[in-house]
């Protein structure tokens, strides 16, 4: 089942009117008949069954499919990948002591589903 909320905006360009609608795809991409918990963080999804590949999923879709899906999907997975990759050869990421542990559910923020706010302590490795 699709959500109702859809969110319309009017943009006026050249004179012409038009109407741009923004959909929530969360909803297409996490159904329980495909991915069983999709709410749990078990990234072993993803990856084939001797778990030395990573297989491409038809019901995730963060760049849309089709003629209308993103042309820099490469790049901005590469990009991601170096990022976190860099962080993690260069920092320890721990939990703020005293602070109440990451959230993991999303809440639905003005235009996206965002992560709640929490704070992390990042220790430069020597």
């Amino acid at each position: 089942m699709l959500p109702q909320k859809i969110q319309n905006s009017m943009v006026t360009l050249s004179r012409r009117e038009l109407r741009s609608i923004l959909a929530c795809t969360q909803p297409i991409m996490t159904p329980t008949c495909v991915w069983g918990d999709p709410e749990n963080f078990r990234p072993e999804r993803f990856l084939s069954k001797d778990g030395t590949q990573v297989e491409r999923h038809e019901s995730l879709i963060p760049f849309s499919v089709g003629k209308r899906s993103c042309l820099g999907e490469v790049l901005a997975r590469d990009q991601l990948f170096l990022f976190v990759e860099c962080l993690a050869q260069r920092f320890n990421i721990i939990s703020e002591p005293g602070k109440p542990k990451p959230i993991l559910e999303a809440h639905l923020g003005q235009h996206k589903i965002e992560p709640h706010h929490y704070a992390v302590i990042m220790e430069g490795r020597l």
